[in-house]
């Protein structure tokens, strides 16, 4: 699969976790050194029955993983079956050969893998595991001149990394799981594995599909339940704090309900105070009416006893006048009229003396009056004064409420002084004016109170919507987090991928200077490798390698062939020297051994392992003359060198079959062995 292209270039997706690459099988069974290749992690092997496709399938998976020698083949019923692919149809003594499998994930790689050897004498198979980021075929060999690695030169090979012999192999697959699967057992996914490669798997697989697939999930653990059950007891507690919120709402909105009616009353009690007090100005008002129509009626009294007073005072001096007129008259001097006038003045006196009572009487009235007029006129300034003082008051409560309509702003009585008195009279109060200004500050109040209720809605839903916000700008945040992340990524990947050009330019200068030096020496033409070598040589990013892969596939291919050529012309050469000299070594080992002449021998005679002869004896009742024929007649027909094959056939050493399974006849062959 591609991703993304950089720079022009199309760079290909890099797995995230493990994926299986590459395998290998190096001397086990059939396969002499055999890389299977996997696309994508898949792998697909065709063949006709027989051809050893679930043998390879079985070497690998899940053998490499677990090493566990009793579940190689599908239905576990093998045994031994190392030793089978390590000794049949070898001539070795102790054949050595390895499994491997590589994953990658990344720019990671990891082998797994196994070695084994057989013992032909000891009848023993012996087994070792590795476990290494080292890629067979591109940074380690497991062949050295044709030969397998001993363990030893594996360890050597590796340099570092562990070799776990048979006896710590619960070791290798600890670590195995730690490296691939981050330590979590995957005893229930191979399990599921064995079910699925099993012969009979399809035998009524509707009812069992279901049991194997849950035998197959992972148990959970305490750890895994509590985690998972974190985030429920979190979500209680986020739900009863949010139920705790929600109460804290409604109790606000209960107090901002109550106070708001407590501002309401509080605003019309103050409004019926200041009512109250209007009225107690208004009765403050006409008493101080009544009590300066008093006050002028004392007035004009006052000024009646005035004008009598002055009048009996000119009539006193008038009298006084009299009086001294008579007092020096010739009459008062004789005595005369003496008598009459005493009783005159005695009379005066006493009408002075009463006057001098009503002036005063008259005098402690007007002053009441005064005093009263006072006490009245203060009374209604001290109420105009609070009156005013209420009025100021809902003015300020209607400001801070903001309603539409205000109460009525403070008031002023005009006064009128009296004349000649320190008192004066107020003038006319606006009753009516001010109780409709008041009516329509109550319903202003109503008003804000509904508005105050809308106001409410609409400060939660913004609370929501702020909320919303916040959320929305912490996920922004974090999204402008990870954008930056993947930038820095991405720049990484640009410098390792500018980094993997340069080696990737080294590596074909360093190919194509070898390749082109291999052409030489084998005499073959190599224009397109030197054409590759000069243009890595001179780092030219437009050369189309693609356009130059057919003709460079063609060099290579034909240095291939001709190496190929080479080495089987060696190869044939080495295997008749080889031959040569075992043929040689056998004859000189049969004359040191032999004492008597060899009887001839047919080609179809020759030594096999595990024959006919070897594997059974005569019946007790033959003679020695019939012995001796019968074996004569076995030799001759060469049943004696035969080997058994699956148990109901017998074939010679070349593969022609001399005997095979049938119908029983009269006199059969095993009355006799």
């Amino acid at each position: 699969m591609l991703g993304e292209s950089i720079n022009g270039a199309i760079i290909e997706e890099v797995p995230q976790r493990w994926r299986l690459n590459r395998a290998g099988i190096v001397n086990v069974y059939r396969y002499e050194n055999e890389v299977l290749q996997f696309g994508g992690g898949r792998l697909l092997l065709r063949g006709v029955n027989g051809s050893g496709k679930s043998t390879a399938m079985n070497m690998l998976l899940p053998f490499l993983l677990t090493a566990r020698q009793n579940r190689i083949d599908a239905a576990g019923e093998q045994s031994r079956i190392l030793k089978s692919w390590m000794l049949d149809g070898r001539d070795d003594a102790q054949p050595v050969g390895y499994l491997w499998i590589e994953f990658h994930r990344q720019y990671e790689f990891l082998v797994c893998g196994c070695g084994i050897r057989a013992n032909r004498q000891s009848d023993k198979v012996t087994t070792w595991w590795f476990l290494t980021s080292k890629r067979p075929g591109r940074g380690i060999d497991l062949v050295d001149a044709g030969v397998p690695l001993s363990r030893e030169g594996l360890r050597a090979a590796l340099d570092g990394d562990e070799v776990f012999p048979h006896h710590r192999r619960a070791d290798y697959r600890r670590r195995v799981e730690q490296r691939l699967f981050n330590g979590a057992s995957i005893d229930q996914h191979l399990k599921l594995i064995n079910v699925v490669r099993h012969p009979r798997v399809g035998d009524r697989i509707e009812v069992h599909i279901a049991e194997y697939l849950v035998d197959a999930l992972p148990q959970l653990s305490d750890e895994a339940l509590s985690e998972a059950a974190q985030p429920l007891e979190d979500l209680e507690e986020h739900r009863r704090n949010v139920a705790a919120l929600e109460q804290t709402r409604e109790a606000v909105t209960g107090l901002l309900g109550y106070y708001r009616s407590y501002c309401i009353h509080d605003l019309r009690q103050r409004a019926k105070a200041a009512q109250d007090r209007l009225a107690e100005l208004r009765h403050g008002s006409r008493d101080e009416l009544s009590k300066r129509q008093t006050a002028q009626t004392a007035r004009t009294v006052l000024q009646r006893l005035d004008g009598e007073i002055h009048e009996i005072e000119e009539r006193i001096e008038r009298l006084r006048r009299k009086i001294a007129a008579l007092e020096e008259s010739k009459a008062y001097q004789d005595g005369q009229q003496l008598e009459p006038l005493r009783e005159l003045v005695a009379e005066l006196s006493k009408q002075v003396a009463d006057a001098h009572t009503r002036v005063e009487a008259a005098e402690n009235r007007t002053g009441d009056a005064s005093r009263e007029l006072d006490r009245a006129r203060q009374l209604g300034r001290n109420d105009l004064l609070e009156l005013n003082h209420q009025l100021a008051s809902a003015t300020k409560l209607s400001g801070l409420c903001r309603t539409a309509s205000r109460p009525p702003a403070p008031v002023t009585v005009a006064e009128t002084p009296l004349e000649d008195l320190d008192a004066s009279t107020p003038g006319d109060l606006n009753e009516t004016g001010i109780r409709r200004q008041i009516s329509s500050a109550d319903a202003a109040v109503i008003r804000r109170q509904d508005d105050i209720s809308k106001v409410a809605t609409a400060l939660q839903r913004s609370d929501e919507a702020v909320n919303s916000l916040k959320q929305a700008e912490a996920a922004l945040d974090r999204r402008a987090k990870a954008v930056q992340t993947e930038a820095n990524e991405l720049a990484s990947r640009h410098r390792h991928l500018t980094a993997a050009k340069r080696e990737w330019r080294e590596a074909v200068r360093g190919w194509a200077a070898t390749l082109h030096r291999d052409l030489q020496a084998a005499e073959i033409a190599g224009a397109n490798v030197a054409a590759l070598m000069s243009n890595a040589a001179n780092e030219k990013p437009e050369v189309d390698y693609e356009h130059s892969r057919a003709g460079l596939l063609a060099e290579v291919q034909a240095l291939v062939d001709h190496r190929q050529q080479v080495i089987v012309r060696l190869e044939g050469r080495l295997s008749l020297e080889e031959e040569a000299r075992s043929e040689a070594q056998a004859l000189v080992d049969r004359l040191a051994r032999r004492t008597e002449p060899e009887l001839p021998r047919f080609d179809w005679q020759a030594d096999a392992d595990h024959c006919l002869a070897d594997l059974l004896d005569f019946a007790p009742h033959l003679t020695e003359t019939e012995r001796a024929g019968l074996e004569g007649a076995l030799q001759a027909s060469g049943l004696l060198t035969a080997r058994l094959v699956g148990g109901d056939a017998v074939e010679l050493a070349n593969g022609d079959l001399v005997a095979v399974s049938g119908e029983r006849v009269q006199q059969p062959l095993s009355a006799c062995l």
